[in-house]
């Protein structure tokens, strides 16, 4: 693989496995040179190694699993701005359905040991992991619905007292992070969707005011998330 140092791979210099180059014709050509000469059982050799060890479903929901116990643990820093807690945290986690829902759903051990509670803005038979922990609410796209979301919520969030609000969108989690930090002091986590390499979504845009943790997966928007968290799956 040859690429330029506009893409992200710096790792294929140091994994020895193709070139990472300065965008000019004559260091692309001169590296296509040095590919056409590498030892392919090795280069692949290399390869399935670093997939395997950096790019697999478990590396890359480990990094996240780290990352999401960092922020779940009950010992929260000092600039924090809710107070240290004496017992495990209790996590709603806020879903519309479909690819968000994959998305934290592949990341449930950084959760699953922890008390939890799923809402959801649509009806959805749940897998057997989510059976007797989902709560459902109507789905407001940008209409009055969501002004019924904020009772809704409301409603879920005084019967399951969480502490933390955890998110990967999209819409139900902005209702949702109104009325849990501004009401019942909880803190709010928000994951922007892998999907979303060179722009913010409109949730995350929204999200970005609301959240006290917002966690971002390319390098491309830190602009728009000052203060967010990268963690790259793919670096």
């Amino acid at each position: 693989v040859v690429a330029s140092q506009g893409t992200p791979w710096r790792e294929l210099d140091e994994r020895g496995c193709g070139f990472w180059v300065a965008d000019r014709p004559e260091a692309i050509a001169s590296a296509c040179e040095k590919a056409v000469a590498l030892d392919r059982a090795a280069l692949r050799a290399r390869a399935r190694t670093w997939v395997r060890e950096s790019y697999s479903a478990d590396a890359i929901a480990g990094k996240f699993s780290a990352l999401y116990q960092s922020l779940l643990s009950p010992e929260v820093s000092e600039n924090a701005s809710i107070q240290v807690l004496r017992r495990p945290a209790r996590i709603c986690i806020v879903s519309s359905c479909g690819g968000h829902l994959s998305e934290i759903r592949s990341l449930s051990r950084s959760y699953a040991a922890l008390p939890h509670v799923f809402v959801l803005n649509d009806r959805i038979v749940p897998p057997p992991e989510m059976r007797g922990r989902t709560c459902f609410i109507r789905h407001g796209e940008r209409d009055p619905w969501l002004l019924w979301n904020l009772f809704e919520m409301t409603r879920i969030l005084w019967r399951e007292r969480p502490d933390i609000l955890l998110s990967s969108g999209a819409g139900p989690i902005v209702p949702a992070a109104i009325i849990g930090r501004y009401l019942f002091g909880c803190r709010v986590i928000y994951v922007e969707t892998l999907a979303r390499k060179r722009a913010p979504s409109l949730t995350g845009r929204i999200m970005r005011r609301l959240a006290h943790d917002l966690i971002y997966q390319w390098p491309e928007l830190k602009e728009h998330f000052p203060g967010g968290i990268l963690v790259e799956p793919f670096g």
